[in-house]
């Protein structure tokens, strides 16, 4: 079979796009068109009141994959014109979104390829790539972490260093809505290929960013390559989110990097082998189809712990989304999709599918039960928590 049909590449951004969507159900990312210049995140049940509308909705949490490069103490950030597009592509059979750009500071040019993922086979893990290469040398500096600044709500916990009972962890991060309703934790490390011998420094700066820097010599033609993993848990699945996601960033430092890759990859190719295929019709058409699979799958995954809105695990400020809330007759016209190229249905939409799917999920609702015909046996609440681990699935199969 082929493999599905990506859009078209853009090389130049307008005023009217709205950024690339990136997500796995429990983790949603808008990425902009240059990602060192930031985006907005949400993760799965963290809720608290709008505050223009005044009323619960999805709010945005602190963005998990910030990051800079500086050319002889110049950053991208603070020149934000000279930081050019050349490509920014999807990859739909990963799950990927992959940007080059070029940033010339002080006469000298980087080139940057950023490779931005949320991965589905660990749903609680972000992870983000930069390869660098400069044509002179020069003094480079490249930092990855957590960005907070002008999120709504704040931190309950800030530890920077890995060090301590929170290592292999460069930061962790606590953080509540305003309201209380809602909290989370959040969990990075970062790690430089292509520098021997540099050593990170951790710098908290008066935005509230929390990041870890590396400072070297660069040389022209070299390659050095920022890998940044970032772990996110939501209260609704751990009592203290902040600590869990130290654990899952343990072990997900143990698979490393590319082993993360392959196995998000590994998922994506199992979810495609239920790929629509439109016999006779043009390629358009197809196209749309292989679109509307993509995002459908980015935006369920049986470890979220709520059920998604009509728009899915996206928010963007002054977009008319419906603020998170979910519409009640969802699994109508969700569930079966998701349902038929995958071994396992995703959890909360089976689970409030019981009118669709009575021999997947029913519910016991006055004992606080679930119970899974599949798996044989009921499930109460506290497994739910255990179910949302870095594997995030009780089986392989499980997507």
């Amino acid at each position: 079979m082929n493999g599905p049909i990506n859009p078209d590449p853009i090389t130049e951004w307008r005023a009217d796009y709205l950024p690339a969507y990136l997500a796995n159900g429990l983790i949603g990312l808008r990425v902009g068109a240059v990602p060192p210049q930031g985006g907005v995140a949400v993760i799965n049940s963290y809720v608290g009141p709008d505050p223009i509308a005044e009323v619960e909705s999805q709010l945005p949490i602190p963005y998990p994959l910030a990051a800079e490069v500086a050319i002889n103490g110049a950053p991208m950030t603070a020149a934000p014109a000279e930081a050019l597009l050349r490509e920014q592509r999807y990859d739909f059979s990963r799950g990927q979104l992959h940007t080059k750009l070029s940033f010339t500071a002080h006469t000298v040019r980087a080139d940057v390829d950023v490779l931005t993922t949320c991965n589905r086979a660990f749903p609680a893990i972000a992870m983000q790539e930069l390869t660098v290469r400069v044509d002179a040398d020069c003094d480079l500096e490249l930092s990855a972490g957590l960005d907070p600044a002008g999120r709504i709500g704040g931190p309950y916990l800030i530890h920077l260093g890995a060090r301590g009972r929170l290592r292999p962890a460069d930061g962790v991060l606590g953080w509540g809505s305003p309201s209380g309703t809602s909290a989370c934790g959040m969990a990075y490390l970062v790690e430089l290929d292509g520098a021997e011998g540099c050593q990170p420094e951790y710098v908290h700066t008066p935005r509230g960013l929390m990041m870890t820097l590396y400072a070297l010599r660069a040389e022209r033609d070299r390659t050095y390559r920022l890998r940044q993993i970032s772990s996110i848990i939501p209260n609704a699945v751990h009592d203290t989110p902040h600590l869990h996601t130290v654990r899952i960033l343990a072990e997900a430092r143990e698979r490393g990097f590319d082993g993360l890759l392959a196995n998000n990859a590994e998922r994506w190719d199992q979810l495609w082998r239920g790929r629509v295929q439109l016999a006779g019709a043009p390629a358009r058409w197809q196209a749309i189809a292989d679109a509307a699979f993509f995002y459908l799958h980015t935006s369920v995954h049986r470890s979220s712990p709520a059920g998604t809105s009509p728009f899915g695990m996206a928010i963007w400020p002054d977009y008319h989304y419906y603020r998170g809330h979910v519409m009640w007759d969802i699994e109508t016209f969700a569930c079966h999709r998701c349902c038929s190229p995958s071994p396992t249905p995703p959890g909360p939409c089976s689970d409030t599918g019981v009118r669709t799917c009575p021999a997947r999920c029913t519910t016991r609702s006055r004992r606080g039960t679930r119970e899974r015909s599949s798996r044989g046996r009921a499930a109460p609440e506290t497994a739910r928590r255990q179910r949302l681990s870095l594997r995030g699935h009780p089986s392989p199969s499980t997507t």
